[in-house]
Order: C-alpha cells, then sequence, then structure tokens
C-alpha cells in the first residue's frame, strides 16, 4: 500500500496542500470547521504527522552532516549506505566528512559543516568514541547523535553495537548443536570489537559449566601466512574441534581453506563425517567454490541507521538527554 501524503489528505478533506499545512503547523487563520475537516481525513487514511521532522525541515536546510573519523572500514562503509537511504527516506540529503576523532578535529569539522548550513549532525566512529568530545558536540548548537561500532565511556545517548551478545548468541548455538571444542578467530589482539567477541565466547563456556581448555582463541596479524598456520596447528593438535566463529568474512575465508587443506568437510555435520562448522561474526557471500552452508550473526545496521535519524530528529522537540541503545544482531542459521 502507497504511503499516505498530505496530498492525500487534501483531496479527502477538499482543501489545498497549503491549507493542510498550515493545520498541521497550526497557523493562519482556518476556521474549526477547515480544521476538523483535515483531521477527520487524517484519521480516515490514517496520515501521521512528522512532527519532528517537520522541523528539522524548517532550520537551515535539508543537508544532515556524516562525521566518520575513518571510512575504510567494513562498518562504516556498510552504516554510510544506511543512513543515506535512511536521510533520503525522510526528505534529507547527506554531506559527509571525515576526521580524527579528537576536540581539535572535530571542532574544525563541524565548524566547516556549520558554514554549509547543515541542519545536524550525525557522528560515526569505526571504533569506540570518547564522551570528551560531547562538549564539542554540545558547542555547535545543533542537534547532534553519535553512533559507534564500539562502546565508549561517557556517553550515555550512544547508539552502538552490541558484539559480546552477538557472541554469547553465537557460541551457545553452537554449544547447543554439540560443538563443545572450538576456535574463536581472526581478530587482532588490541582490537576492542574482538574483546568484546572473546569475553561472550568465554562467558558462554563459564555458563555452561564447559571446561576453559575446550574453548580456543586465535589473534590474529597482517601476516596471513601466519595466521593460517596458526589455525592449521591448532586444528592437527585438536581433532576435537568442530566449529569455528571467525572475527570477520576475511578469517571466514582462511578458516574454510585451512579446514579443507587439512582433508576435513565444511559443514554441520560433525559427528558422521568429520565437517569442521565455520560461522561468522558477519554476513559472508561465499566462502570458497562449493562452501555456501554458513551460519553468521547479520549486524543490525539499517535498524541502527533508522534509529539514529530518528533520534537526531526528536533531539529539536526534546531538551533532556535521549536514552543510548545497544543493538545485538540476528542470527542467521
Amino acid at each position: 500500500m502507497a504511503k499516505v501524503s498530505i496530498v492525500d489528505v487534501a483531496k479527502a478533506a477538499e482543501v489545498s496542500v497549503s491549507t493542510v499545512s498550515l493545520v498541521l503547523r497550526k497557523k493562519g487563520h482556518i476556521s474549526q470547521a477547515t480544521t476538523d475537516r483535515v483531521h477527520q481525513a487524517m484519521a480516515e487514511l490514517g496520515y501521521v504527522y512528522n512532527q519532528s521532522a517537520a522541523n528539522l525541515r524548517s532550520q537551515k536546510s535539508n543537508v544532515i552532516g556524516l562525521l566518520f573519523d575513518r571510512l575504510e572500514s567494513d562498518f562504516s562503509i556498510k552504516i554510510l549506505k544506511c543512513l543515506i537511504r535512511e536521510l533520503e527516506k525522510q526528505g534529507f540529503i547527506a554531506m559527509v566528512k571525515t576526521g580524527a576523532l579528537t576536540a581539535d578535529a572535530l571542532t574544525l569539522a563541524v565548524n566547516e559543516l556549520k558554514t554549509q548550513h547543515v541542519a545536524g549532525i550525525i557522528l560515526v566512529a569505526a571504533g569506540s568514541v570518547d564522551g570528551g568530545l560531547t562538549p564539542v558536540l554540545s558547542a555547535a548548537e545543533l542537534p547532534y547523535q553519535v553512533m559507534a561500532n564500539q562502546g565508549g565511556l561517557g556517553m550515555s545517548d550512544l547508539i552502538v553495537c552490541d558484539h559480546y551478545s552477538d557472541s554469547l548468541t553465537l557460541t551457545r548455538f553452537l554449544l547447543d548443536l554439540g560443538h563443545v571444542s572450538t576456535v574463536l578467530f581472526g581478530g587482532e589482539l588490541h582490537d576492542p570489537v574482538f574483546g568484546e567477541r572473546a569475553n561472550g565466547y568465554l562467558e558462554a563456556y563459564r555458563e555452561r559449566g564447559i571446561p576453559a581448555r575446550k574453548a580456543h582463541i586465535i589473534y590474529a596479524d597482517t601476516d596471513l601466512t601466519g595466521q593460517r598456520q596458526r589455525l592449521e596447528a591448532a586444528l592437527r593438535s585438536d581433532n576435537s574441534i568442530s566449529a569455528l566463529l571467525c572475527h570477520s568474512p576475511a578469517a571466514a575465508m582462511i578458516g574454510a581453506q585451512s579446514v579443507l587443506k587439512l582433508g576435513y568437510g565444511v559443514g554441520k555435520d560433525f559427528i558422521l563425517s568429520q565437517q569442521k562448522y565455520v560461522t561468522c561474526f558477519q554476513e559472508v557471500d561465499r566462502l570458497s567454490d562449493g562452501v555456501m552452508d554458513l551460519s553468521y550473526i547479520l549486524l543490525p545496521l539499517e535498524e541502527m541507521a533508522h534509529h539514529a535519524v530518528r533520534q537526531l530528529l526528536q533531539r529539536l522537540d526534546t531538551p533532556e538527554p535521549l536514552p543510548g541503545r545497544a543493538f545485538s544482531g540476528a542470527l542467521i542459521r
């Protein structure tokens, strides 16, 4: 069903579009009878007036500034696409800038956006973000919203991915299937996102009372050959390992290739055929030739983008801080 517009309301109420607009904004001298007729048409058609969106459109422009600390990360690229789509749905266009998450760099970027008369700002961090940057954003005197791939300190209104819960979900799923001995693989030692996933992974073992020696964590580095060698050494030394939890699509590819190289199959039937179950914390289109059956966590980026834009609109009418939210992904089996 097509979305009801202000034009549809005007036709149903037999008035002009400008009259409907005046009624919605409570402007002008409109008779009570006409006002009642417009409201009746809205009720019959199911039209909902988005007051926040209207307020934001009435500001300096219909441009929203999107500030990224870096755009080369997979998270940033995907969330950028989602934000642009969500803003377009609301009638806005995006102006994208990148810069370091320091007070000086952020002040410069915000001031540059203000010279372009943006109506609001969404700050996106590929990693974590420091709550100490809040005064810089507040000083801009523009509505803003902050998003991050990983939780930060001192930001109660942050929209963030819940990697800990995602790891709990995926690990519990594997343990319930009987995969007691597993490997968490593919994240760097000082990667905070991998750290959250490692904590969730180990917690799932603790809550089930399974010995920690059954949980293997293999850290990655820029040396792909070294990553493969460490993973293959673990698989050779412990034949009971039956599942891999891969930090990224690249790690999933390495994992599948290593499993096949050692003569195992990639799949879910580990009891009868000695297959190794390869799973991932991100969506994977394809692992390798003939290997497409895997489970993964689908990150809720569309939902996060929708929530961020909605929060930005609400900031115009809500003087008190709006609550943040941690978003968990969906397990795709």
